[in-house]
């Protein structure tokens, strides 16, 4: 009962602090927690070649950040080796990842999309299947000090059994962070390059950090590494994809997507010119055969992705007309459709000038396009159709 009594007089005493803590205990707490910043940015190659007034700015950077924490929590965690801990982990994937024999941890699927299409017929071992679809993915509930906005970059991908290798959803390198917002927390996904094989694990694994003022500085916003689990062969399911970690959660939206093809799209200039404020965006209709007598509307259905979002830019538009979309490749249910949609606004994004589609039948194989009509342009849509096969 000793070790019991003990045990609570001490949660009381820390709860005590928590919910009354004085000038003293918080200039300890934030002082401890910079002393142990500091080493470890000491321990950062290149750290002695900063100059003093660069790393001043460094811990004028941390102090208010600890601070801020501190004020907005109340305390501050003693287990101050969380990042560590999170960096440990990543480390320890990456060491003991199974198909490390096989393949290099960082390479990419060779399996290319449209691998089918213009195959007649196609081999034995292409068929529809069940496709795991991305439709998004935002930053949300920051902690751990961080503030909008921030600078993001790491790497979203996918594993599936048709090739160990990473298939690409998002992707971006230091020099080229990604400005997360409060008001705009969507990622702008790049991926996937072929479409994800539903078939026995699948893996979606996350490593995404925040650029600090150097390098040494910055933190691990997520990191993940999570199996999908396969739940319903009949009807297209919604997948939780919430991923909760010291630093943020990261709201990837997913779907599985049963007796699928793979939709390949492209989006030509054929006349005119493009808005300068446009979203083309993307969703399927997965109509449910009428055999099956539960409810024909699936969950997946009519949920937008993001194809290409012009930000107030000039989009490049080359020779032939073709738009480099940022994301190309969808799964559709072989019974559904495709509805390829732009949006057009004004520069302040306040009026909506236009808002047309074009819907496309799904196809085993082969290629179909359609037109897309406003008063700016008009817009040549081609999409290639392929079976999915579960080898490489």
């Amino acid at each position: 009962m000793e070790g019991v009594q003990v045990a609570s007089t001490r949660e009381e005493d820390l709860s005590k602090k928590r919910d009354c803590p004085g000038p003293e205990e918080r200039a300890l707490q934030i002082q401890k927690r910079l002393d142990y910043l500091e080493e470890k940015i000491k321990g950062f190659e290149g750290y002695d070649k900063l100059s003093e007034a660069a790393k001043e700015r460094s811990r004028a950077y941390r102090k208010a950040g600890v601070e801020e924490e501190y004020d907005r929590l109340g305390f501050l965690d003693d287990l101050v080796e969380v990042e560590d801990d999170e960096e440990r982990l990543a480390s320890e994937y990456r060491e003991n990842w199974i198909w490390g024999g096989l393949y290099s941890f960082e390479e990419t699927t060779c399996i290319p999309s449209m691998r089918f299409t213009d195959n007649h017929p196609p081999p034995s071992e292409a068929n529809t299947r069940t496709t795991v679809q991305v439709f998004s993915a935002k930053i949300v509930g920051l902690s751990g000090g961080l503030q909008f906005p921030i600078d993001v970059f790491g790497v979203i991908a996918a594993r599936d059994s048709a090739d160990r290798r990473r298939n690409i959803i998002f992707s971006r390198t230091r020099d080229n962070c990604q400005t997360i917002t409060e008001q705009d927390p969507y990622l702008v996904l790049t991926g996937p390059s072929r479409a994800i094989l539903f078939l026995g694990h699948v893996f979606i694994e996350v490593m995404l950090k925040v650029k600090g003022a150097v390098e040494c500085e910055d933190k691990i916003l997520n990191f993940q590494a999570s199996e999908l689990i396969y739940s319903d062969i009949w009807l297209s399911r919604m997948i939780d994809g919430s991923y909760t970690r010291k630093h943020s959660i990261l709201d990837l939206t997913l779907g599985s997507i049963v007796s699928s093809v793979e939709a390949t799209i492209f989006v030509r200039v054929v006349d005119g010119s493009l808005p300068g404020a446009f979203f083309v965006t993307v969703h399927t209709n997965n109509s449910c055969p009428s055999h099956i007598k539960e409810s024909r509307v699936e969950e997946t259905d009519c949920k937008p992705m993001l194809l290409l979002d012009s930000q107030d830019a000039t989009v490049p538009v080359s020779s032939d007309g073709r738009i480099n979309l940022s994301r190309s490749v969808v799964s559709v249910r072989k019974t559904g459709e495709l509805v390829i949609s732009l949006k057009a606004f004004e520069p302040s994004k306040e009026n909506l000038l236009c808002n047309k589609e074009v819907v496309l039948a799904a196809r085993e194989s082969g290629r179909s396009s359609g037109l897309l009509q406003t008063e700016f342009c008009t817009l040549e849509i081609n999409v290639a159709w392929s079976l999915i096969s579960c080898f490489g």
